[in-house]
């Protein structure tokens, strides 16, 4: 009985216990996630209790899900698309929903960024580790640094996200969800300590994934906030650049103007496959080619690669392939999750006299993801997903269903 009238407590509680785990793996996180699930369930039985009444972004979310269900019927591989389906939209949905019914104050809220910043320190330093001992340059995981291009960049560092470039994202995440949290001045110096070593720790490792699209994504962000918000970011911001650069100036400035670079593989590779993905497009603009069945259409478009042994599981920007697997109309919903999410925080933030900064840290997520999309598809990326479905889900629970 003692149990089951503390269901929301230990739902609760697990909730950031796999916001702690998700950065790390996994295997270790998903099932977690379906215990969350079913002890969620339980406890709105036992306890007859009512689930908060649906937002609008909870309703395009749902929309978003029946948009992908029904493009499953256009997919080669229908059995194969809506296992992805099913095992995804399980733990998306578990997540966001949990979150937005169980984390209904500010409070939860930061507990829940605190949690995730955590585990973003073990990440980052994991991340710093492999460039001392040169992890890259000794294993298979070389595949990620383009020699011939770049003669003198010997390691991208990945961590526990497997890929340079999603680390990156993960990354940016916490740099914002740290400045927010310091911009919220937190009394606790312990605190306070913890949150600027976070902030060193990543921005350091992220540096060192020498991802081009995550360095101006960081410059646009950080310097959106500093000239909106706190000037002091944008010195921060300076000084990080300063010593990027006097450090590893000949690398960075290779890595930058390569992406002009019509020799950079990377990049070719990209206006390749976004070519091939509006192709798809064209092929079906209104149902699409169905979810998940990018990388068994890809090949009937492939130009470039013409490599039967190499799957290209996504189109490398997350906007024109969400448009290729659900069609025009899914894709717009999808994009609609984003944008109304940046509307409400932002209109939160206007609204609020005290905790504005973890606002910011949410609103800053969001808009990481968003650019970061433009060159790569991090969401693809389940642990990404995760992460960010359960962050929006806790960031729209807590503003509107605050007790």
């Amino acid at each position: 009985m003692f149990i089951c009238s503390n269901l929301n407590k230990y739902v609760e509680n697990l909730l950031y216990i796999i916001a702690f785990l998700l950065p790390f793996s996994t295997p270790l996180g998903t099932p977690l996630i379906y215990l969350l699930i079913v002890m969620a369930i339980a406890d709105r039985v036992v306890n007859k209790k009512t689930w908060p009444r649906l937002n609008t972004h909870a309703r395009i979310f749902l929309l978003w899900m029946a948009v992908a269900l029904a493009s499953i019927s256009q997919s080669p591989k229908m059995f194969e698309s809506f296992y992805n389906y099913r095992v995804l939209f399980t733990q998306y949905a578990g997540l966001y929903f949990v979150a937005l019914a169980y984390i209904d104050s500010v409070d939860k809220l930061r507990k829940l960024i605190y949690t995730t910043l955590t585990a973003a320190i073990f990440v980052a330093a994991y991340g710093i580790f492999q460039y001392i001992e040169g992890v890259n340059s000794l294993t298979s995981e070389s595949k990620w640094v383009d020699f011939a291009e770049f003669p003198k960049l010997k390691a991208r560092v990945f961590s526990t996200l497997g890929n340079p470039n999603l680390l990156a994202t993960f990354l940016l995440m916490a740099i914002c969800m740290a400045t927010g949290c310091l911009l919220d001045r937190p009394r606790d110096k312990k605190v306070k300590y913890i949150l600027y070593l976070v902030l060193l720790a990543n921005l350091a490792c992220l540096v060192l994934t020498f991802s081009r699209g995550a360095w101006l994504t960081l410059i646009v962000v950080m310097g959106l906030l500093g000239i909106v918000i706190n000037i002091r970011i944008l010195y921060v911001l300076v000084g990080v650049l300063l010593t990027s650069f006097l450090s590893m100036r000949d690398i960075l400035v290779s890595r930058i103007t390569s992406i002009f670079s019509q020799t950079d593989t990377s990049a070719a590779l990209r206006w390749a496959y976004w070519d091939s993905t509006i192709q798809m497009l064209e092929w079906n603009p209104l149902m699409g080619i169905g979810w998940s069945a990018y990388q068994y259409v890809y090949p009937e478009y492939d130009y470039f690669i013409n490599n039967p042994d190499i799957t290209i599981y996504h189109a490398h920007n997350m906007y024109l392939n969400m448009l290729a697997e659900i069609g025009i109309f899914g894709g717009l919903v999808y994009i609609a999750l984003f944008f109304y999410a940046l509307y409400f925080l932002v209109k939160q933030y206007r609204r609020a006299t005290v905790d504005k900064g973890c606002i910011i840290a949410i609103l800053a997520s969001v808009f990481v993801i968003m650019l970061m999309g433009i060159t790569d598809y991090p969401l693809f990326n389940i642990q990404l997903s995760s992460i960010f479905w359960l962050l929006m889900g806790a960031a729209f629970g807590s503003f509107i269903n605050s007790k």
